[in-house]
């Protein structure tokens, strides 16, 4: 790619932008491509006159109208990084519902390609951009901030934690022994790695009173593997895309459901089974590897 592409960020501070953003433009420029980011807000006269580039919308930048039909009339290549989108987003972010919204940028050719993170993000933007270019698969990086903790030794003793933002814990797992709450902000995210780095299992859930077809869970999921933990995780689409409808440590989202996961991750640490599992989740390393997702990355746009 010998122009240089552009990814679009609405904040430097949250994850999404600084893993999307950033770390994905690190990347690709280490594997020898080219990529830069611009601020939707702090860098608008720049993006206004872009011309005949290819620009990657990081997830909500793709509701600012207004930057979207610029961009589309200076002739750029409009690519939407959907990563973890849910079809089923509360309605204070789009005027109308999602899928009406994208249907009506894809139907005025306004963007043209999807990245996708899991066939069921897929299906989601599938749903909404039926005439669509392409949706390309590029799995969720794991953070390049984890590069200094991987090469460690596994923790000798077992613990679980659950590892995502507050919103998503239901109310009955806080209140469940043993449960460490390890939350994940740009902000803590040096205090949390040590912490998060001692305990053998990582839990994700979903918050019960939003949608289970969320499909953020990846995130979590790659970030746990890449801590050299094994994670315990709700039996989302986006999950068993990644782990498999036979993970032993899947749960329903239900109390019942994580308490009986809980205890089947305690008998695999007392019978010495979580080394297997970890082997198991190895290609989930290489898959959400930074380098490997940067080169899918370039693959998937070169065309």
């Amino acid at each position: 790619m010998s122009e240089s592409l552009i990814f679009v960020v609405h904040s430097a501070r949250h994850g999404s932008a600084v893993m999307r953003g950033y770390q994905q433009a690190q990347s690709i420029n280490e594997i020898g491509g080219s990529a830069r980011v611009l601020g939707a807000r702090s860098d608008r006269p720049s993006l206004f006159a872009l011309r005949n580039r290819t620009v990657v919308l990081v997830k909500d930048v793709i509701i600012d109208d207004e930057l979207i039909l610029a961009l589309a009339l200076g002739g750029n290549r409009l690519v939407w990084d959907a990563v973890d989108y849910c079809a089923h987003k509360p309605q204070i972010s789009l005027p109308e519902s999602p899928v009406q919204h994208l249907a009506g940028l894809a139907a005025a050719e306004l963007v043209t390609d999807v990245l996708a993170m899991t066939t069921a993000t897929n299906a989601v933007v599938e749903a909404a951009f039926s005439g669509l270019r392409s949706v390309h698969r590029v799995d969720h990086q794991i953070d390049r901030r984890l590069d200094g903790t991987v090469q460690q030794e596994p923790a000798d003793s077992f613990g679980v934690g659950y590892f995502g933002a507050p919103e998503n814990l239901p109310a009955w797992a806080d209140r469940l022994d043993g449960l460490d709450r390890l939350l994940v902000d740009t902000a803590s995210f040096a205090e949390l790695v040590p912490r998060a780095r001692n305990l053998a299992v990582h839990a994700d859930f979903r918050n019960p009173l939003r949608d289970r077809r969320d499909h953020k869970p990846w995130t979590k999921v790659a970030t746990t593997v890449a801590l050299g933990a094994v994670p315990i995780a709700e039996d989302t689409a986006a999950n068993l895309d990644a782990l498999g409808q036979d993970y032993p440590l899947l749960f329903d989202g239900s109390s019942i459901g994580f308490t009986e996961a809980v205890e089947t991750a305690a008998r695999s640490w007392d019978e010495d089974r979580l080394s297997s599992l970890r082997d198991r989740l190895a290609p989930l390393r290489h898959r959400s590897d930074p380098s490997e997702v940067a080169r899918r990355l370039v693959e998937a746009l070169q065309a």
